[in-house]
Order: C-alpha cells, then sequence, then structure tokens
C-alpha cells in the first residue's frame, strides 16, 4: 500500500523503530515479500513486509521524487519488480535467516502475532493536512444519528442464550489507517496515553472495534461519523435526561473540551426525533440507537432482549461499542469543575490506561460482599471468581489474583461497593479484546445468571472485567468524598450526606474534579410534565447547591453503625468548603437545564 498526502505524519510501532517513532509517510514503504527475508522484517498478522527508502521506491515505481505519488507502470511489472527486490535482499542476507527465526521462536506464538504495524494517522496531523472526509460514509449507512430495526420484534426471551451474539462469519475491515469524517481541532491525546507500545499486550485499533471483539457485522446498519477519532465521550440518555445531558456538553465545551461526544440510547422510545436533533444541533455531537443497531446486526435476538438494557447496564455495551480507541464514559449528571481531558494524562491513565474511581465504603452483606456459606467468613467475591466460565470467553484463570484487587476493600470484606461509575476512563488498545469480550459477558449474560447480583447496576463491572483478564488497572489513590445536604453542617458538622465528590487522581493535586450530583442539577423530578414550572424548580435547586465537600482522604474501613444515617453519609470524615467555581458551574448546570426542560415538549 502506497501512502500519499506528503507531509504528512502517521504513528507507527513496529520493532526496528523507537517506541512512538513518527516517520514522514512519504519515506518509506513497507512490501509483502514471499518468505521472512532478513532482520528488516515486519510481521504483520502472519505476512511478511520489508521498508523501502523513498529513493528506492520512486525509482522502482518509476514516479517522480516530490509531490503526490502517481503510478506510471503497469501493476503485473511493479509486482515482478517487487517480488524480485525481495528475493535479491534474501540471497544477499541469507546468512541472518536463521537468527531471525530463533529470535521469532523465543517469542510466545500469541505475543508474536500482536506485533503489528499500528499505522494510525495522529488527529492533529491529519487535521493540519487538510484531509476532510466529512461526508465519505454518507452511502455507508442509511443514517448516522438514528438507525430504526428492520428485524422481528418480539416479548422478551426467557433464555439465556438469547442474549449471546449470534457467531457471524462476515469479514471485517482491518485497514488501520481511516480518514477522518471532520476537521474539528481536536487536541492531541498525550504520547502516553495514545500509545499502547507500554501494555503487556499492544493491541491495535483494529483488535478492539466492536466487530472483531463480538464477530459481529454491523458496519452495514451504523457507520459512526467518529470512526477514526482517538478519543472521545460516550454518554447515555433518555428523554428524561435531556436537560442534564446537553447542560453537560454545553458545560464540557464552556470548560475548553472539544472532543467528540456520543450519546447512545436504548429503542426509540426512549429518545424522539426533537431530542436528537436537540443534542446533535450542538455540534460535534453523534446520537446512536445502540439497542436497534444491535438487533438488526443480529447480535441481539429481538427487542425483547434490547430493552432489558434500558438502564445503566446499557453504559457498558456503549464503551465497547464505540469507535473511540480512548473512551470517556460520563454520567449525565457529573459535575466538571475541570476539563476531563486532562485526565487522560493522570498517572493511573500513563500507567495502566485506565481511571476508575472509588464508591463508598459499607459494610453492608450485598453484592460482592454477600455472606456465603455458613460460619466460614467467605463472601460472594470469592465464590464469583471460583466459579467464573473462564473458558465461556477465551480466558484461562490467572494465577493469582492481582495487588490492586488484594488491597481492595470488598476483597477484604470491607464494603459491598468498589467502584463509582459515574466517571470511567478506558483505552481500549491497552485493555484489549479479551477484556471487552469479558465486559460484554459479565452485562449480557452474567448478570442473569448468578442468584447473588455482583454489582448494583453497571458499576463493578468495568474493573472485574479486568480483574478476570489478568489486565493491570487503576483506581484513583483517593476515596470518594461527599458534597454537603443544607442542614447537614447544623446536624452533624464533621459528616456530610449528599452527592459524591471525587477528587484529582494524583497525589500532587487536591482540588475536587467532580461532583456526581444528579439531586444538585437535575431539574426534572418524576411526574413532571408540560404543567411544571420549571422556573420555580430551579430557583429551589440553585438555593441548595452545596457549601461544603469531605476533605480529601484516601480508603479505609468503615464501622457498621450508621449513627441512625443512610449509606450516603461518609460518617467522620470532616468538612471543607467546596471550591468556590463550583457555585457557578452548577448554577449554570441547573440554568441551563432549565431552559432546556421549558423548551421540550412534555406527554
Amino acid at each position: 500500500e502506497a501512502f500519499h498526502n506528503e507531509g504528512t505524519k502517521y504513528k507507527v510501532d513496529f520493532t526496528p523503530l523507537p517506541d512512538g517513532a513518527e516517520i514522514e509517510a512519504s519515506e518509506y514503504l513497507l512490501v509483502e515479500c514471499p518468505s521472512p527475508p532478513t532482520r528488516l522484517l515486519h510481521t504483520v498478522h502472519g505476512k511478511h513486509y520489508m521498508q523501502f527508502g523513498r529513493d528506492a521506491v520512486a525509482a522502482l515505481l518509476n514516479m517522480p521524487r516530490r509531490g503526490n505519488w502517481k503510478r506510471t507502470t503497469s501493476l503485473s511489472s511493479i509486482l515482478v519488480s517487487v517480488f524480485a527486490v525481495c528475493l535479491l535482499c534474501q540471497a544477499v542476507l541469507f546468512r541472518n535467516i536463521f537468527s531471525a527465526v530463533a529470535d521469532l521462536q523465543h517469542d510466545d506464538d500469541h505475543r508474536a502475532h500482536l506485533r503489528s504495524v499500528a499505522a494510525a494517522a495522529t488527529w492533529s496531523d491529519l487535521v493540519e493536512a487538510g484531509i476532510d472526509n466529512s461526508t465519505s460514509h454518507s452511502t455507508r449507512a442509511s443514517s448516522q444519528n438514528t438507525t430504526e430495526p428492520t428485524g422481528p420484534s418480539g416479548s422478551a426471551s426467557k433464555s439465556i442464550d438469547a442474549l449471546l451474539p449470534f457467531n457471524s462469519n462476515a469479514s471485517v475491515s482491518l485497514a488501520s489507517v481511516v480518514e477522518p469524517t471532520t476537521t474539528s481541532n481536536y487536541a492531541p491525546l498525550s504520547s502516553a496515553a495514545a500509545s499502547p507500545s507500554s501494555s503487556l499486550h499492544p493491541w491495535t485499533v483494529a483488535d478492539v472495534s466492536f466487530d472483531r471483539v463480538m464477530d459481529a457485522d454491523t458496519r452495514g446498519v451504523f457507520v459512526s461519523k467518529f470512526a477514526s477519532a482517538p478519543r472521545g465521550i460516550v454518554m447515555c440518555m433518555h428523554t428524561r435526561m435531556v436537560p442534564m445531558g446537553v447542560s453537560l456538553i454545553q458545560e464540557l465545551r464552556a470548560l475548553g473540551n472539544i472532543d467528540p461526544v456520543q450519546v447512545f440510547y436504548c429503542l426509540p422510545n426512549e429518545l424522539s426525533s426533537t431530542d436528537v436533533t436537540l443534542l446533535t444541533g450542538l455540534g460535534n455531537v453523534e446520537v446512536v440507537d445502540l439497542c436497534s443497531v444491535l438487533v438488526t446486526s443480529r447480535v441481539f435476538a429481538d427487542h425483547g432482549v434490547a430493552s432489558r438494557f434500558q438502564n445503566f447496564w446499557l453504559k457498558p455495551l456503549a464503551l465497547v461499542f464505540s469507535p473511540f480507541p480512548n473512551v470517556l464514559l460520563v454520567d449525565v449528571d457529573t459535575i466538571f469543575l475541570h476539563d476531563p481531558a486532562l485526565l487522560w494524562t493522570s498517572s493511573p491513565v500513563v500507567d495502566t490506561g485506565t481511571l476508575f474511581f472509588h464508591d463508598r465504603v459499607l459494610d453492608f452483606s450485598q453484592f460482592l460482599n454477600q455472606d456465603v456459606g455458613p460460619d466460614d467468613g467467605q463472601t460472594f467475591i470469592q465464590v464469583f471468581f471460583d466459579t467464573f466460565p473462564y473458558a465461556a470467553v477465551n480466558l484461562t484463570r490467572p494465577a493469582a489474583i492481582s495487588d490492586t484487587m488484594r488491597r481492595s476493600m470488598v476483597w477484604n470484606k470491607h464494603t459491598a461497593h468498589e467502584q463509582d461509575s459515574s466517571v470511567v476512563l478506558i483505552d481500549k488498545t491497552r485493555a484489549g479484546p479479551h477484556v471487552l469480550e469479558t465486559l460484554w459477558y459479565l452485562v449480557t449474560v452474567k448478570r442473569f445468571q448468578d442468584q447473588i447480583t455482583f454489582s448494583w447496576g453497571d458499576k463493578e463491572a468495568f474493573w472485574l472485567a479486568f480483574e478476570l483478564a489478568g489486565i493491570p488497572y487503576a483506581f484513583s489513590p483517593w476515596n470518594c468524598g461527599v458534597v454537603s445536604l443544607p442542614d447537614d453542617a447544623a446536624l452533624h458538622p464533621t459528616t456530610l450526606c449528599g452527592s459524591l465528590a471525587q477528587y484529582w487522581p494524583d497525589l500532587n493535586k487536591n482540588d475536587v474534579f467532580f461532583v456526581n450530583g444528579n439531586a444538585v442539577v437535575n431539574v426534572y423530578r418524576l411526574g413532571d410534565g408540560r404543567h411544571t414550572d420549571w422556573a420555580a424548580r430551579a430557583a429551589s435547586l440553585v438555593a441548595a447547591i452545596p457549601k461544603l465537600v469531605t476533605p480529601r482522604h484516601t480508603r479505609h474501613p468503615t464501622s457498621q453503625n450508621r449513627q441512625g444515617l443512610d449509606q450516603t453519609c461518609l460518617l467522620g470524615e470532616g468538612a471543607t468548603d467546596i471550591p468556590p467555581a463550583f457555585q457557578d458551574i452548577a448554577e449554570r448546570r441547573i440554568r441551563r437545564g432549565q431552559a432546556v426542560a421549558e423548551a421540550m415538549t412534555w406527554d
């Protein structure tokens, strides 16, 4: 394949070059050879390639050295010439064959297969080169925003097998360079976050695409306009959440975030066409009826199966399905005090390609902390890992649990909740397809099989997928905090009982990063509609904006004695003033939500 667009840089990752090296696309050409000739070899999915400089290629193809390359000789003569060059190099450097083969044999077959050329263009460089393919996908799918199902609908199936994906033999494109579909000036990823080279398994973007992971073929139903964006924000929404969702996207832009946003929902009754138009009108936003896509492409058996994901279980499906290699999954009631793009440079992401946040430590006998067995003190988390069907997701059980889980509160029987999933960051190319397949299995099969539910909603599924697959992951070093309710300071000044708050996930920053604040910014209440006084609702929310937050602290066991307080309270963890910016940001979110609610048509 001859690259063009002279001057455009492509990030590559193959053995002879340093990790993350960038080369001019016009400088080199990789040519397939019949067998491994020399140490100049690059092995890509079992095929062998040699690297040629531009001068050699220009002479070989009889092309001008400057400007775009143009083919001036017949295809047959080129192929003959290339074949001859490969054989010549093989003969001249024959003495290197045995050492090269020996090197390959010393590698595990699985690892050798993964050493592929990741010739994916950096987004900012493509933008600088002026490549605009905003209409290139317009004929590949009937709709980019929503896809109505064409398959049969039916009642919910009682069979667990109905949730498993159909096994499709449809071919999946392995093209490693896809032109961008928009010329928006996205901020480039940091080198640490963008490159999977430091990972144990340097998977490519193609390896972690939904169709490859699930052995499916959804491209005939839906092709994202963000198909080649390296990073993006994913959120799930239904009509009653639209005021919060719109205000979140608006606030993200106000904070300086320019990443593309995908909004997912499940079946047409969750978002109206007016809702979709409102969201897409914000710019750089794509709205996807994921459940209809999965039914139409026969990943889900029918609409009854799909309807089981009209809840927070849609979030993991959206993460796996999204084309973004680097996904920021966020709940629409999240109140950011900083641009969340900064999280991609945090230590957990740099080290592992992941960032998870902690939930409250609650010593309840529930979920993974459910007591099992009469007297041995065993909890469900041990049974969960002992009985998990690893072979169902092509895994073998790791030889030992990770240090992360060994230190966790849930493994040590101190809490029923480990993760808060209001914000989740995952570099899917570092996670790899086994993690994604395991995550899918947890939410589409495992949650229906166990008599004890492993999680309250989706939240524990993310770190569990990594632990089960034996892939490193990382939590913030800090425990969650909470913000105050209006009467907390008067009733119990060292115990706050409001919405979750999370601090910067680094040791050297002591700022609140976000609050998961449905109670703070959501103008909608169950039963609201066309007669609701949205202005009065907004005014009451503004008056109750929290003033205090729990100080930053590490995670530790807590008492089972709740002192008559509910599980939202962090007992005795103290209180400090919340950053002044929070008042302004929360009020903006409320007022924008009010404006959206007033403009919407309610039943």
